[in-house]
C-alpha cells in the first residue's frame, strides 16, 4: 500500500477462517509497528447476495380506446420500479401528470377529448432515480 491510502481490500479469504491482520508503517527506511486486528470471514450461506437487476422499461402501448380515454401498458425486462409517472398534455395543451403504483403494468387514462392525438410519456421511478420515457401516440 502506499502512504496515502486508508483502506484495503483482502481478496481470495477462505470463508469460516479466522485470520490476524499486521499492518505496519514505513518510514524513512524505518519499520513502525505493527497495529494488529482479528477477523473471521463469513461463511459461504452468509455472503451478500448479489445485486438486484437494476429496473429497465421494455415497451409501452395503448388500446382499449374510447371517445375520451385509453388504457396503457408497459413491460418491464428487469427489475422493479416504486412507482410510475405517466405524462401528456391534456385538450388544452397544459401538461397532466398521473402517478402510478409501482406494482401495476397497466392504467386507464380519463378526461381525453374526442378525436385528439396524445402522446403518452411512462417513466419509473426507482430509489431517486426516473429512468424513461417511453412512448406512445393514441387518438
Amino acid at each position: 500500500m502506499d502512504g496515502d491510502s486508508r483502506t484495503v481490500t483482502v481478496l481470495n479469504l477462505t470463508p469460516s477462517r479466522q485470520y490476524r491482520f499486521n499492518l505496519y508503517g514505513i518510514s524513512v527506511r524505518k519499520r513502525l509497528g505493527p497495529v494488529s486486528t482479528d477477523a473471521v470471514t463469513a461463511s459461504v450461506s452468509q455472503e451478500v447476495e448479489e445485486e438486484p437487476a437494476q429496473p429497465s422499461l421494455g415497451e409501452l402501448s395503448a388500446s382499449d380506446l374510447t371517445s375520451n380515454s385509453v388504457r396503457l401498458s408497459w413491460t418491464v425486462p428487469a427489475g422493479s420500479f416504486d412507482s410510475f409517472t405517466i405524462q401528456y398534455k391534456d385538450a388544452e395543451g397544459r401538461p397532466q401528470t398521473l402517478p402510478v403504483d409501482g406494482a401495476s403494468r397497466s392504467v386507464t387514462v380519463p378526461n381525453l377529448a374526442p378525436s385528439r392525438r396524445y402522446k403518452f410519456n411512462l417513466y419509473g421511478i426507482s430509489g431517486h432515480k426516473r429512468l424513461g420515457p417511453i412512448s406512445v401516440d393514441a387518438s
